[in-house]
Order: C-alpha cells, then sequence, then structure tokens
C-alpha cells in the first residue's frame, strides 16, 4: 500500500504533466487538439483518483486516531480506578 506522501507526490507529479501539456499549445497560440485533450482528460482523472485515494487515507488515519483516543481514556479510567 502506498503512503499518503508518495500519493501527493504521484498528483503532483500528474499536476505537472497537465501543465505541460497545456504549455505547448498556449505557445503556439492554439487549443488542444483531440490527442492533448483526451490526455488531458486522462490525467484529470487519475489525479481525481489520487485525491480519491488520499482522502480515504486521511479519514481512515483520523478514525484510528479517534478510537485510539477512545481506548487510552478507558484506560486512564481503569488505572485511575485501579489506584484507589
Amino acid at each position: 500500500m502506498k503512503s499518503i506522501v508518495d500519493l501527493i507526490a504521484e498528483k503532483e507529479e500528474l499536476q505537472k504533466r497537465a501543465l505541460e501539456l497545456i504549455a505547448t499549445p498556449e505557445k503556439e497560440e492554439r487549443k488542444l487538439n483531440d490527442e492533448e485533450n483526451s490526455q488531458l482528460e486522462e490525467i484529470k482523472k487519475q489525479i481525481s483518483d489520487k485525491e480519491d485515494e488520499i482522502r480515504k487515507m486521511n479519514n481512515n488515519n483520523n478514525n484510528l486516531i479517534k478510537q485510539n483516543n477512545s481506548i487510552e481514556k478507558r484506560m486512564e479510567k481503569k488505572e485511575f480506578r485501579l489506584l484507589k
């Protein structure tokens, strides 16, 4: 499984590729041709997929943190009762 850092790096690389793809037609003062447009749409889909993966991993991490905090609180209460 990839880390969030890896996914962010991949997303940034895709964004860079998209900008490079757009740069040529802009310099030539023309619109994207069909092939360029198709490539750009594929890159946009890949970026969206990476964002979804990152969001899911962040949600999973947040849930794990909440669970861990809950366990720690319960343990603290039990320790306190044991000390009485």
